[in-house]
Order: structure tokens, then C-alpha cells, then sequence
């Protein structure tokens, strides 16, 4: 496992671009128009004009996990020690850790199908490249090993005070990087590995749970995004029988990636799987978690 020359990588509110040197082999994120600033020798940043959180979003769901803590029965992110993510060998206290993002990112039967699937895209299809978004507070998607080594990991998330706890989380690990990002804003990021001029997309963009919480536009521009990232494959949730609608920032609906008007965007799936498995003390939600190949869409993308 090669190992990061510099981890003290500030965060931007969007279109931020890294360079870390990553043994022998650096590597940079950008994002639209190359604006680079260098901060030190590994690491400079890429900030395209005109790219900005929504704000709205943003203090929403920040709101909701540094004040609020529904979704996760009260615990707050300031409440939170990167050692709290660890079990000390109760396999009890392990298997019961409730994640800050929502119950259906707790570890166990709501999560199992999902990081299964993951798992077998990444290794049938060679992935060595992802990004997560939004990655939440990642409670769950290391517990496979396709995903807790593949080479290159980016998280992403709209909530500032989230993506630092994930920053000091992981310090020290060298394949896992974490940036505040809207994607719905924003372009998603390419790298550039040192000795080659040319940037490289992530091959494979991971969706969960985020569009149905989303207004209908920043949905669509989200979705587009995606599709016109450059990656190869993208794993995001549906519900076949879902009815598309408005909903303000943060509220929920079904959200249905094969009806208008997402459908306009987003091709047929390869493959579905149903996200949880049933359980008898909580409400079966009806979404699939799916495999879509990545292809561009000519609806303008968010800058």
C-alpha cells in the first residue's frame, strides 16, 4: 500500500483540487478550469469560479447532524471520538453502531445487500478508482475489503464538520480521501497521476440514498453530474415505484431513476438488487440498489 507524503489537506467549499504524493506517484483532483494554487510540494488546489455549496443544502443537513441527530437517536457529531467507530473487541457494541447518517447506514441487514453488491462491481469489473457521495459518515462502506483497499477512494459530502471528523478518522489511511462537495453544484473531480499530463475520471461513482432527499432540479443536475464525469459505471439507488415530485431540501420521496424526468438522463440498469434485507422491527423500504453503465448527457451540467 503505497503511503500519502502529506495528509493536511485543506477543504474547500467546492471544485477543490489535491495533490498528494502517493509513494512514488502523485496524484491530483480538479475540477473545471485548472486554476492551480500550490500549498506545499504534495499538495495544490483547484477552485473553478463560479462553483459554490448551495448554501440552503448545506446548513440543512449540517444542521442535522451537528444539532438536530434524528437520524441517528440523538448522537451528535460533536459528541463523536474517531475511536467510537471501533469496537475493542465487543462484537456486540460492533454490530449495534448507529450511524450518524440514518438507520439505513447502520451495519447489518440494511446495509449488507448494498456493500455486497459494491463489493462484486468492484472486483468483477477491476475498479480501482471510486468516489462515494455522499459518503455520510462512512460507518459502513469499509467493511468489505474491495472497498477498504481499492487504491483510490474519495469521499464526498456537503457537510463541512462531517468530512473533517472523516479526515481525522482516516488520517492514516493512505488510500481514503474526504472533500466537502455539492454535487449537484458541482462537476465531480478527475486526478492526475505525476508523469502524466492527462487527467483520469474515477471509473466508478457510488449513489445511495441522496436524490430522493434532494428538490427535482438539484436531483437532475446531480444525475447529471454523474453521468457526465467520465466514469465508467455508477451504483445508485431507485425505486421502480416511485412518483417523482418537488420536495424541499432534505424532505423525501421515492425517487425513481427510470421515470420521467430522470429517466431522460439516466440509461437502464445492468443489474438490481433489493438495498435491505426484510426485517421484522423496521419499515422495508421498496428501493433497489443498481449497476448503470456511464453515459454523457447532453442537459447542461452544473459548472
Amino acid at each position: 500500500m503505497p503511503v500519502i507524503g502529506s495528509r493536511n489537506i485543506p477543504a474547500l467549499q467546492c471544485g477543490l483540487a489535491v495533490s498528494v504524493s502517493v509513494g512514488l506517484v502523485g496524484l491530483w483532483l480538479w475540477s473545471g478550469s485548472r486554476h492551480i494554487i500550490p500549498v506545499d510540494p504534495w499538495l495544490s488546489l483547484d477552485a473553478p469560479s463560479g462553483c459554490r455549496v448551495d448554501d440552503t443544502g448545506s446548513k440543512e443537513f449540517t444542521d442535522e447532524y451537528t444539532n438536530k441527530a434524528l437520524w441517528a437517536g440523538g448522537t451528535k457529531l460533536a459528541d463523536l471520538k474517531p475511536s467510537d467507530f471501533f469496537s475493542y473487541g465487543d462484537w456486540e457494541k460492533r454490530a449495534s453502531r448507529i450511524s450518524l447518517s440514518g438507520r439505513g447506514s447502520d451495519i447489518g441487514p440494511r446495509t449488507t445487500p448494498g456493500l455486497n453488491f459494491l463489493a462484486d462491481v468492484i472486483r468483477e469489473h477491476h475498479i480501482t478508482s471510486m468516489i462515494d457521495v455522499p459518503c455520510g459518515d462512512a460507518n459502513w462502506q469499509f467493511e468489505a475489503w474491495e472497498t477498504e483497499a481499492i487504491p483510490v477512494y474519495l469521499g464526498l459530502d456537503i457537510v463541512k464538520p462531517l468530512i473533517d471528523f472523516n479526515k481525522r478518522r482516516f488520517e492514516h489511511h493512505a488510500n481514503k480521501h474526504f472533500h466537502v462537495w455539492d454535487m449537484s453544484a458541482c462537476k465531480f473531480p478527475r486526478f492526475i497521476k505525476s508523469g502524466n499530463r492527462r487527467s483520469t475520471p474515477f471509473q466508478l461513482i457510488h449513489v445511495r440514498d441522496v436524490i430522493q432527499h434532494l428538490p427535482l432540479q438539484r436531483g437532475l443536475n446531480a444525475l447529471a453530474n454523474v453521468m457526465n464525469s467520465g466514469c465508467d459505471f455508477a451504483v445508485m439507488t431507485t425505486f421502480p415505484n416511485g412518483k417523482n415530485g418537488h420536495v424541499k431540501e432534505m424532505m423525501y420521496y421515492e425517487a425513481n431513476l427510470g421515470a420521467p424526468p430522470f429517466d431522460a438522463i439516466v440509461p437502464k440498469p445492468i443489474k438490481c438488487i433489493e438495498s435491505h434485507f426484510k426485517q421484522t422491527n423496521f419499515t422495508h423500504e421498496s428501493d433497489l440498489t443498481c449497476l448503470y453503465r456511464c453515459i454523457p448527457t447532453r442537459r447542461l451540467s452544473a459548472m
